[in-house]
């Protein structure tokens, strides 16, 4: 998810790239990489089936999206990525 994505705006937040991620404990970053794994998987899904916008996630994904949620809060960050996928998926209908 990019800065072309749909007109989403890039810079919402601190960004996961690789700097931030490498400052992190492995097991944060190992958490990041598979939750950002997973929702660009489900996004690339449902483009691919011309799904409508917002799209709905998985129930996997909104586990990890509200997990997410709660290490965002316990560090007093907000993530970019965090703030796109909430343009692109409709958490709030199983959050």
């Amino acid at each position: 998810m990019d800065s072309t994505n749909e007109g989403v705006p890039r810079q919402l937040g601190v960004p996961l790239d690789n700097y931030t991620l490498s400052a992190m404990a492995e097991e944060e970053r190992a958490f990041w990489l598979g939750f950002l794994s997973l929702a660009k998987g489900e996004y690339d899904e449902a483009r691919s089936s011309r799904a409508q916008r917002p799209y709905l996630p998985s129930a996997e994904l909104v586990m990890k999206y509200r997990e997410a949620l709660a290490r965002e809060q316990d560090k007093g960050i907000s993530y970019c990525q965090m703030r796109q996928l909430e343009a692109i998926f409709n958490f709030s209908s199983k959050v």
